[in-house]
């Protein structure tokens, strides 16, 4: 059982590994992916939960919704005191996620689609065992009517192993009180998976 367990973990890395050029001796302040080329550009899918415009806390895991969103990272070169295994990223994204939306109804109300975006900064970096963290902020604006704050500021934070990520944003709104919390669950397709 541990012979069939542990070669189906060396077949998986080898399928999953990049196609772009291995970099056996980098140079200092130039990264590399796991020992390969870096990408310039890394497209990003992913699901959302969320609860936007749900008041009560206690009604949150009744009323949580899903979201979609696609995105792309853009690599950004570090100079040489960026030594290691740390990227810089310009990123961008365009999602759809539904609000509760009560003004026409009792609480809390019809499901509205909502079209946003969350321009930002993120660095990605290098975690034991083939995982990486990524952590960043910027400003989210929603594209379309809403009911609720149509911008903020966000951080976030999350893990990717083999290209898969999970993480956690929160949304802040300057001059309110409120804070939105969202987690993610997506794709990011990187050289090295």
């Amino acid at each position: 059982m541990k012979r069939t367990a542990l070669l189906s973990l060396v077949l998986l890395s080898f399928g999953c590994m990049g196609s772009n050029d291995v970099v056996k001796d980098p140079k200092i302040g130039q990264p590399t992916e796991f020992h390969r080329k870096a990408e310039k550009i890394l497209p990003y899918f992913y699901t959302s939960v969320n609860s936007r415009g749900v008041d009560r806390r206690d009604d949150v895991s009744y009323f949580e919704s899903l979201g979609l969103g696609a995105g792309v990272y853009v690599n950004q070169d570090l100079n040489w005191q960026w030594t290691g295994h740390k990227f810089l990223y310009y990123y961008a994204d365009i999602e759809a996620q539904p609000e509760k939306n009560w003004r026409d109804s009792a609480y809390p109300g019809k499901t509205n689609w909502v079209f946003g975006t969350n321009p930002g900064i993120r660095f990605r970096s290098y975690l034991p065992f083939w995982m990486k963290v990524y952590y960043g902020g910027g400003m989210t604006m929603k594209l379309s009517p809403t009911q609720y704050d149509p911008w903020g500021l966000y951080l976030t934070s999350g893990l990717q192993f083999y290209g898969f990520t999970a993480g956690a944003t929160f949304i802040g709104h300057p001059g309110q009180s409120n804070w939105e919390r969202e987690y993610q669950i997506g794709y990011i397709i990187a050289p090295t998976e």
